[in-house]
């Protein structure tokens, strides 16, 4: 948890007092919710997007709430929207990266790691990710665009019986997506630990 200055919180909020429309909400909810106040950020982010409904960081930050909270489809429409005001943000790519990923889908947890890495070049861990995902999904991908093809013959075709084994195919596909994910986490987790290292 890090420390902050009980001198600059009771400013900020003295500041949110005297000047309820102020944009200083955002940092006082920011040092709330890593002082683990996760409700008293949320409530103070949610009236100071009142004011300022545009505020991309005040977005992201209740999006990671959200996301805290496991409520995933609302920190997805939160991190939509920043994205809208401010693409290049990596904070918008590292937050969807993790939802994706805790969604099981690889593919847009691959292309949020993407943006992250391209927007924030030293992050090393977007790098790695990076790699590893196409590493991994590089065939799967490929697979299922020859596969999507192959549909669209066999469908004119109106053969039932290859229809129904690319199904099986299908789903043998996603339970390696599952697999693969997982072993994405352990990699993630084993480079944070080796960063911090």
């Amino acid at each position: 948890m890090a420390l902050y200055s009980p001198q600059l919180i009771r400013k900020l909020e003295e500041d949110i007092k005297n000047k309820p429309q102020s944009k200083s909400f955002c940092a006082l909810a920011h040092i709330y919710y890593k002082q683990g106040q996760i409700q008293k950020a949320k409530t103070l982010c949610l009236q100071g997007l009142k004011h300022h409904p545009s505020y991309s960081q005040a977005l992201i930050l209740l999006a990671e709430i959200h996301f805290k909270e496991n409520q995933c489809a609302e920190a997805l429409k939160l991190l939509n929207k920043a994205k809208e005001l401010n693409p290049d943000n990596p904070h918008i790519y590292k937050n969807l990266a993790q939802i994706y990923k805790k969604q099981n889908q690889p593919e847009k947890t691959l292309s949020a790691y993407k943006m992250l890495a391209f927007l924030s070049p030293n992050d090393s861990l977007a790098a790695a990710s990076v790699r590893h995902l196409e590493k991994i999904l590089g065939p799967a991908l490929v697979s299922e665009e020859k596969q999507a093809q192959s549909n669209k013959e066999k469908a004119f075709l109106g053969d039932q019986r290859i229809l129904s084994r690319e199904k099986k195919l299908t789903e043998k596909q996603s339970q390696k997506l599952i697999k693969l994910n997982q072993i994405l986490a352990c990699v993630e987790n084993y480079i944070e630990q080796t960063l911090k290292a």
